[in-house]
């Protein structure tokens, strides 16, 4: 599970910097760089909404087992929580998808 979160990041952490070169010559040097380009941001785009996901749900989840909770009230609050943030990193991508 670790190693599928790291994954996760480095794969948000690498699509801004491949989202924002100019020559797109720095990771990708294909013939078709445009949709390349594109398929690597959306990409990682999915893999920040799923990261933020998994992490909230699964935070919820250890505190509701932690306070033996009957109603599973911290994985319903902190999965709205976790859909807030998901929501906040797709507007805030596609607004970058505009300015470039």
């Amino acid at each position: 599970m670790t190693k599928f979160i790291v994954l996760c990041f480095s794969i948000s952490y690498l699509a801004p910097q491949i989202r924002n070169d100019p020559t797109n010559q720095g990771l990708m040097s294909d013939s078709k760089p445009n949709k390349n380009k594109d398929l690597i941001r959306y990409a990682g785009m999915g893999f920040e909404i799923l990261a933020a996901m998994l992490i909230c749900i699964s935070a919820g989840y250890g505190l509701d087992k932690y306070f033996k909770t009957e109603i599973p009230w911290f994985t319903l609050v902190f999965s709205l929580l976790g859909c807030g943030i998901a929501l906040y990193l797709m507007i805030r991508s596609l607004g970058n998808n505009k300015k470039s």
